[in-house]
């Protein structure tokens, strides 16, 4: 919000709300994917795996909020707020959920 210049209002809490159901199902999806691996080529291989659908998921929402995020006029710009967080929280999370999950589930079980 600092970036784009857009105060916290309720919109925004609400694409909290929104972000956070859409990074919690990209992390069950890749963790389903990698909990059967043993070894971390495994894991690495089944990231790989998932790298494609979660990055053309994630852009295309991304895209789609852009005319929103950039381009908001008239009584589209109650809804910006709710973009902005949705749209930059999902190109975050997306990136986190990449790279974080597989990393901290083969560190977490101890996987060689």
């Amino acid at each position: 919000h600092l970036i784009m210049g857009i105060n916290l209002t309720m919109p925004s809490m609400i694409g909290i709300v929104g972000l956070a159901g859409v990074v919690v199902n990209d992390g069950l999806i890749m963790l389903d994917f990698i909990k059967k691996c043993k070894n971390v080529e495994c894991v690495i291989k089944m990231a790989k795996f998932r790298l494609r659908p979660i990055l053309l998921t994630s852009i295309t929402t991304i895209l789609g909020l852009s005319s929103l995020i950039f381009f908001a006029s008239g009584q589209s710009l109650i809804l910006q707020p709710m973009a902005v967080t949705l749209g930059f929280g999902i190109a975050w999370a997306t990136i986190i959920n990449l790279y974080i999950v597989p990393l901290l589930y083969s560190s977490i079980y101890k996987i060689r």
